[in-house]
């Protein structure tokens, strides 16, 4: 198999590398993407898996001012990293506001909720426990 085979292989829907040994993620270009995605124009929220591997899930969301994300949180810590916008993030009584280019992590085990605060961009990774 060549080099171009193994590479659609491994991206089977559209540019998204699903598992690989090493990944190069152009964010700017899946910013475009979600943008221009119908859901996104027609829904307050929108998602894009970019990285899905056994340990690892990073995923791009658009959420609009005032949309809430609720979660319940299972094993493993997340970060969350604004590329655009701004966000109440709540978990455990703290509430942190954040805006473009900063990032938390939250530790394990946590339920949490965001609010935008205007039209948000963000990168939102799982990351799994090992045992």
């Amino acid at each position: 198999m060549d080099q171009q085979t193994i590479e659609v292989a491994l991206q089977p829907l559209g540019d998204r590398i699903i598992d690989a040994p090493l990944h190069k993620i152009d964010i700017s270009s899946f910013l475009k993407q979600i943008k221009k995605d119908n859901s996104w124009k027609d829904n307050d929220r929108n998602a894009l898996t970019i990285l899905k591997t056994s340990s690892m899930r990073i995923v791009l969301y658009a959420i609009r001012k005032g949309a809430e994300m609720i979660k319940q949180k299972k094993d493993g810590k997340i970060t969350v990293q604004v590329l655009e916008g701004k966000m109440l993030f709540t978990s455990g009584g703290q509430s942190v506001k954040l805006g473009k280019s900063q990032m938390l992590v939250l530790d394990e085990s946590a339920a949490y909720s965001l609010q935008a605060k205007r039209k948000t961009f963000f990168l939102l990774t799982f990351t799994k426990v090992s045992v």
